[in-house]
């Protein structure tokens, strides 16, 4: 099963514009450790009741539809170490 390495965060907060509601979200700079070795570097949505840390994290996905558009969701985020897997992870810029 793929890995998600965070390597930094950004929460950003603000005022909703519709609403006027305060908000936060939590923006993780990330590489993906595929099971075959490959990586790929992106960023990545906490779920709001996960607070995230640096680490290693492995996720489960469901589905749930959005404005009649099915959506991969992300249903629960797992620490699973904060050792890397390898020594030489790509930096994000």
């Amino acid at each position: 099963m793929p890995k998600l390495e965070v390597l930094s965060f950004n929460t950003i907060t603000g005022l909703s514009k519709k609403t006027g509601a305060p908000y936060s979200m939590d923006i993780a700079q990330c590489v993906v450790h595929g099971d075959d070795g490959a990586k790929s570097v992106g960023e990545f949505m906490f779920p709001r009741d996960c607070k995230p840390a640096l680490g290693f994290y492995q996720a489960a996905f469901g589905f749930r539809v959005n404005a009649g558009r099915i959506e991969a969701s992300v249903l629960e985020v797992h620490k699973v170490s904060a050792q890397p897997i390898t020594s030489q992870a790509p930096r994000v810029a």
